[in-house]
């Protein structure tokens, strides 16, 4: 019987039991079987043999490369995917025929299924994109931003902010290239815990020199947060076509020609073009649907992983589009471009690699890793209820690690309906919030009768841990959230 496979927790479903016998084994070698075809083949066997079958799939070591997600639905329900060591779940797009520029920079065409990214691995590191701080490090209401940008473009000061976004004292910044690709970070403007982003629509002629137009609605959004958030001037200019800018470890990508430009590494230089590793992640829209590895959508039967591997998946592209990244707290940023502060419906979270949702029952994670991600790792939400993730690690985050339930469903009395019932134990979670730096390792929002325990976070710009939303202003839906016997070390590094 079905019932009898599965683990029971106050009369709850909560995962497959480690060792349950399954009635048939899908055996998956890269190169030999995709996980599409195993996902088919699990379904056939499970069809076959009625209600009560358990279909175990076993992943061979090795690298399964994904180019579109692996949804699961309804009918992948009672299934254990089981990793052998060594076993790979990628997303990533490998870069290949590297050539070295006259300044020393290493130069490689993107993959033909990549037409833009915001993330770049080489040699199994993450690399920045380049950067220009400005000089004002410190005040949450700058008054200017100057920035050193080199060569023929010295020093720039913003001067001036207008209805469409900057006035600069330099008009040598009409000719940089890729203009619309350069990104406003705005760390600790407005708010002290906050890094929003917006991207240029372009750089036009100004009686003082040039004006930066910043893209609608995200400009508008920034500037008109609630709460008195609203920002002034940008503290840093990220991806700039720039060349005076590439510090070693440091790259841009060249959208006029589709090309990476990357300055490499004392060590990448030992190891030598012809054997650099790089990778990139393919980032589209304003959700990471289309770039997730994994997404289990009204699986209610459980499903259970064990030992796999996730790496590089979620390249969301969502913080280079009109919308931008307008941030209020926790990684949550606006939705819209008539969104009202006030509301928490007004606000959406990063979006994750990994995405159970839709009423989902008795998803588990056991033993795995999730690494090198361009958004969040793993997101629970929609009425999603009775799942957990135990004894995993997590490493190399543009995100969160863990996003419980969500900031929009406080009133949902159904309790069917609400997220409920999550574990999260003995897990390891470091380096996340690497690119959206208000990313807690943990957030926890709406949720009730869950346990968050004996787990080690470490290295984060923002906080360990965020449970909870609203700030009492509603009777919300939320209660008996235990947490416990977790170790913080090195967390609120930047805001």
């Amino acid at each position: 019987m079905l019932a009898q496979q599965l683990l029971l927790v106050c009369g709850t479903a909560v995962g497959l039991v480690v060792g349950a016998a399954a009635s048939a084994t899908v055996f998956v070698t890269p190169g030999a079987m995709t996980l599409h075809e195993a996902q088919a083949a699990a379904r056939l066997l499970l069809a076959a043999d009625g209600p009560e079958g358990l279909v175990r799939v076993r992943l061979a070591a090795g690298v399964h490369s994904l180019a579109r997600p692996l949804r699961l639905g309804p009918d992948d329900s009672s299934v254990l995917w089981q990793a052998e060591p060594g076993a790979v779940i990628s997303g990533g797009a490998a870069l290949s025929g590297w050539a070295e520029a006259a300044d020393g920079s290493w130069v490689a065409a993107l993959p033909p299924s990549v037409r833009f990214s915001r993330s770049l691995w080489i040699n199994g590191q993450r690399r920045n994109r380049t950067i220009a701080h400005g000089a004002d490090c410190c005040s949450v209401h700058p008054t200017s931003g100057i920035f050193i940008l080199g060569g023929s473009l010295g020093t720039v000061e913003l001067t001036n902010i207008t209805a469409r976004g900057y006035v600069a004292n330099a008009s040598s910044m009409l000719g940089l290239e890729n203009k619309a690709d350069i990104e406003l970070l705005y760390t600790r403007v407005g708010t002290s815990w906050t890094e929003g982003r917006c991207t240029l629509q372009d750089i036009v002629p100004h009686a003082s020199g040039a004006e930066l137009v910043v893209k609608q609605p995200c400009f508008a959004n920034q500037r008109n947060k609630s709460y008195n958030q609203a920002v002034s001037f940008p503290r840093s200019l990220e991806q700039l076509s720039l060349p005076e800018l590439l510090q070693p470890g440091g790259w841009f990508l060249d959208r006029s020609n589709g090309t990476v430009r990357y300055m490499p590494t004392t060590n990448d230089r030992a190891r030598g073009i012809a054997n650099v590793d790089g990778s990139v992640l393919a980032a589209v829209g304003t959700d990471a649907s289309s770039t997730a590895l994994l997404e289990l959508a009204g699986v209610t039967g459980g499903v259970r992983f064990e030992g796999v591997h996730f790496d590089q998946g979620g390249g969301w592209g969502g913080a280079s589009t009109g919308l931008g990244y307008t941030e209020t707290q926790a990684a949550y940023h606006a939705s819209s471009a008539d969104f009202n502060g006030f509301n928490d419906s007004a606000w959406v979270a990063v979006p994750a690699a990994i995405h159970v949702h839709s009423g989902s029952r008795a998803v588990s994670f056991a033993g795995c890793k999730f690494t090198r991600m361009g958004a969040s790792a793993v997101m629970f939400s929609g009425g999603t209820q009775d799942c957990e993730i135990t004894n995993s690690t997590f490493n190399d985050l543009s995100g969160s690690a863990v996003m419980l339930g969500q900031v929009d469903d406080w009133a949902q009395a159904d309790e069917t309906k609400q997220n409920a019932g999550f574990i999260l134990a003995d897990n390891r979670i470091a380096n996340t919030s690497l690119e959206y730096r208000g990313s807690p390792g943990i957030t926890a929002a709406y949720v009730r009768d869950s346990v968050i325990e004996r787990n080690e976070i470490s290295h984060l710009s923002y906080s360990g841990v965020s449970l909870g939303w609203g700030w009492g202003r509603e009777d919300s839906c939320a209660f008996s959230a235990a947490f416990s016997f977790c170790k913080f070390r090195y967390v609120l590094g930047l805001v």
